[in-house]
């Protein structure tokens, strides 16, 4: 038994953890803050938190479109990243192709395994975090430089 690959997916979820701090941070600049962008920050959070819900299968303290504050967005995407890591820590590699049998939001079930739900809330986060990006842009202000290869050469990849 080894913890090769889910300790790539610890790697990946500390740079989930610090671009979505730096597209909170981002936001934060503007005066009012974007709208569509804490909408989508807000999102991050409630998704982050069902998804492991899902997959430790407990009740999400966030619905999947949370109506929150940008201070809060800031807060959840804090506890979110903190609450990762706990959960991976704990995976070895056969761990990752075990499947979640969970329902989504519209009630439909699904069995997916940990691996692709977890490579899942990963894409899905960077995907918003562009949305995040254009609302950003769209009011005038420069959005956070989030790119993973930035986040490897300033170190921000250490656990």
């Amino acid at each position: 038994m080894s913890h090769v690959r889910s300790a790539e997916f610890v790697r990946l979820f500390v740079y989930e953890g610090w671009a979505n701090r730096e597209a909170a941070a981002a936001t934060e600049k503007l005066s009012p803050p974007p709208a569509a962008a804490v909408r989508w920050l807000a999102h991050l959070a409630g998704a982050g938190a069902e998804w492991r819900a899902r997959l430790t299968g407990s009740k999400s303290r966030l619905t999947v479109w949370p109506e929150l504050t940008l201070a809060e967005c800031a807060m959840e995407l804090k506890r979110e990243a903190a609450e990762w890591g706990p959960f991976l820590d704990g995976l070895w590699d056969e761990d990752l192709q075990r499947p979640v049998l969970y329902r989504n939001s519209k009630g439909e079930e699904y069995r997916n395994s940990v691996s692709d739900i977890l490579t899942h809330v990963l894409l899905h986060a960077s995907y918003h975090r562009g949305q995040v990006a254009s609302a950003i842009r769209e009011a005038g202000g420069t959005p956070a430089y989030v790119d993973f290869i930035h986040a490897a050469r300033q170190g921000k990849l250490e656990p």
